[in-house]
């Protein structure tokens, strides 16, 4: 009874071996890189639970379970002694030949096998989908159509059986049967891109093919993504729907990994991305995935009430023109909490997700709305299905530690801010992109850390985040208590050498900040931003040549270079070279979008260069992405007080004294006092 129920089991899981097999051989189109990845991570607790309940399974066919499980897990040559045992016990049980035979799909012994299976059990569907397969990467397309037709009849709603179908028809040059099959399978499956691509691909009339290609588009965003990046004025579409289908059938991999950056870098501020997508969907006025990217563009720019207007109405009515798409509706569900109306976000991140169960954000952004609505336990299960699909994007981690600290579990908070700080530098306990915080956001923080030390005060996660926390707010002497007891709870806490160095940095101790951080760049290698420290430790302890080689080797590895190009180019403002410095924060810009830090450092190159004019420019587009950016105000001031605006150079510095104190030392805050009461 258990290997029935976990062979009924076993069986809803599918068959995503056989896509990841034929990807490698046809090239195909984002099955392999990030649906199978997707669908493995999701999996992969199933397959845990099921292994656990068919332990107990006897006889052969409970060997073959397990050996099939086995195989689903990654473990292949555990699979083969179980099956093989399994056949010694049962020479006729069909099931064990045809989960042998795939194995390998490539090796002769492999049809040798799935012949016999499929004379044992002629209406054995899987039998018959390995056959065709190995049929198909043997390149005997014709001989696979048997087998194709059987499946077809088996398993009518088989979205491989279609997807086989059309590879078949396609390798013997039947490209408009081809095409069919992939629209059935499109049919089966509307928010699969790889159906649309194929159909694309074996289309004779342009027309078709380019209308397949934007389906593909509106099914998921990494194609469109791509486009996008693509796109410059000017440009023909099909021109860009040509270089589109040569990318995903050529260079399927990067497709994935194109996906994965985005997930990665948040850049939030995309002003070039909007004014793109605005000329595309001028381009294409009526496309739904166009649409969308107007809407998602505008949603990654600061608010702004007349921007914010077209954005919901881009993403309202590519919501109309594709209502199959899950992604399009989630990002609708964005716009709306932008919108103030969290209850029908809600409702459109439910109808994403069931259109679109894999698709990672609609988790993430579903469990940050629940928690803002005070559904904890509902908030949890989202951002743990999220980080469980996508282990690599921050937000989500970020979105538990908040949910994990409303539950009362600082631990687990804690431990998901490391995550999310690994992946990102600019996630804080207190959470700030290219801002300083406000006082009152500083004291609730501390207060939140204060009760969570309390609470566990053996947890070195804890203490480092406080000391970051404490370094953030200028108490570099505090910062330093907390860092040097996490050091002694875990001798092998990344993060607290780390930020230990940046408190000794600040405490203007070179040498020792050098140290630590070379410990922590030891203890974590491939966390680049530690790099970027050292290197800041070497040049203030007077040693620009080993700091500028290490930023050097950063940008070289093409990883993350945004900020090591902001780096260098306060090296080199420092150094009074801020020509260079210049060079190096544009190319910043280019590589990483728009961000606060990087005009606050070209307002300060360009005024460095007697830019008067463009340098308040640069400044001004900083305090709009970053109103809280209290550094950019002093520097406002000093623009000001070059141009004779002295009126402004007062204003500048109230807001500062008033809002950013810890921003002066003491004497400077005396100084500050006395200007503003004369």
């Amino acid at each position: 009874m258990k290997a029935a129920a976990a062979l009924r089991r076993l069986s809803a899981l599918g068959h995503d071996e056989v896509l990841e097999a034929l990807s490698q051989r046809f090239g195909l189109p984002f099955i392999a890189e990030y649906e199978l990845w997707l669908l493995g991570r999701l999996r992969h607790a199933e397959l845990r639970a099921l292994a656990e309940e068919a332990q107990g399974a006897t006889g052969a066919l409970g060997q073959a379970v397990r050996g099939r499980l086995r195989r689903l897990q990654g473990d292949a040559a555990g699979a083969a002694l179980l099956l093989r045992a399994a056949l010694d016990d049962a020479p006729r049980l069909a099931l064990a030949h045809a989960w042998l035979a795939e194995l390998d799909l490539r090796k002769p012994d492999a049809l040798r096998g799935l012949d016999r299976a499929v004379e044992l059990a002629p209406e054995l569907a899987c039998a018959r989908l390995y056959r065709a397969a190995a049929l198909l990467l043997a390149d005997r397309p014709a001989e696979a159509e048997p087998d194709l037709k059987v499946l077809r009849r088996l398993r009518p709603a088989s979205f491989l059986g279609r997807i086989l179908s059309g590879l078949a028809a396609e390798r013997q040059g039947l490209r408009g049967r081809a095409a069919s099959f992939y629209r059935a399978a499109s049919a089966l499956d509307p928010v699969c891109a790889a159906s649309c691509l194929l159909e694309s691909r074996a289309e004779r009339d342009p027309r078709r093919s380019d209308a397949a290609c934007e389906e593909a588009m509106d099914a998921d965003p990494t194609y469109a993504l791509i486009t996008l990046s693509w796109f410059k004025p000017g440009a023909s579409w099909r021109a860009h729907l040509k270089r589109l289908r040569a990318f995903a059938f050529k260079e399927p991999e990067r497709a994935g990994w194109y996906y994965r950056q985005d997930d990665i870098h948040y850049a939030p501020y995309q002003f070039e991305e909007y004014a793109d997508s605005a000329r595309l969907l001028e381009a294409r006025p009526k496309a739904a995935w166009a649409s969308a990217l107007v809407g998602r563009g505008v949603l990654r720019c600061p608010p702004d009430k007349e921007r914010a207007a077209v954005g919901l109405r881009a993403v309202q009515d590519s919501a109309a023109w594709a209502p199959r798409s899950g992604w399009i509706r989630a990002w609708k569900g964005l716009a709306l909490i932008k919108d103030g109306r969290h209850a029908a976000a809600l409702e459109h991140f439910d109808e994403a997700l069931r259109r679109q169960p894999h698709y990672h954000r609609g988790y993430a952004w579903r469990g940050a709305l629940l928690r803002k609505l005070g559904r904890l336990e509902d908030s949890l299960r989202d951002l743990d299905r999220a980080a469980a699909i996508d282990e690599q994007y921050p937000f989500v981690f970020h979105e538990r530690s908040l949910t994990r600290r409303a539950l009362g579990d600082f631990m687990g908070g804690a431990q998901d801010l490391d995550c999310a700080f690994r992946l990102d530098y600019r996630y804080r306990w207190l959470f700030t992109v290219g801002r300083e915080p406000s006082l009152p956001e500083f004291d609730r923080a501390l207060a939140e850390l204060d009760q969570a030390c309390a609470a566990h005060p053996s947890s070195p996660s804890l203490l480092a985040w406080r000391g970051q926390l404490r370094l953030q707010r200028g108490d570099a002497a505090a910062a330093l208590r907390d860092l040097a007891e996490a050091r002694h709870l875990d001798p092998h806490h990344v993060l607290a050498h780390a930020w230990g160095g940046r408190a000794l940095l600040q405490a203007q101790d070179a040498p020792r900040a050098a140290a630590l951080l070379e410990r922590a760049r030891q203890l974590e290698p491939k966390l680049m931003i530690l790099h970027g420290w050292l290197a800041e430790a070497y040049f203030a302890g007077g040693r620009p040549k080993p700091a500028f080689a290490l930023l050097d080797s950063v940008i070289a590895s093409k990883r993350q270079v945004f900020w090591a190009h902001h780096l260098r180019a306060r090296f080199l403002l420092e150094s009074g070279r801020p020509k260079e410095a210049l060079a190096d924060i544009l190319k910043a810009e280019a590589s990483e979008g728009r961000h606060a830090e990087g005009y606050h450092l070209e307002a300060q190159a360009r005024l460095a260069l007697g830019q008067l004019a463009l340098a308040d420019a640069a400044v001004e587009k900083a305090l709009v992405i970053s109103p809280n950016l209290g550094r950019a105000y002093v520097l406002r001031a000093e623009i000001h007080r070059r141009r004779g605006r002295f009126a402004d150079v007062l204003a500048d510095y109230r807001t500062v004294y008033e809002r950013f104190p810890y921003l002066f030392n003491t004497q400077e805050r005396e100084r500050v006092r006395v200007l503003l009461k004369a």
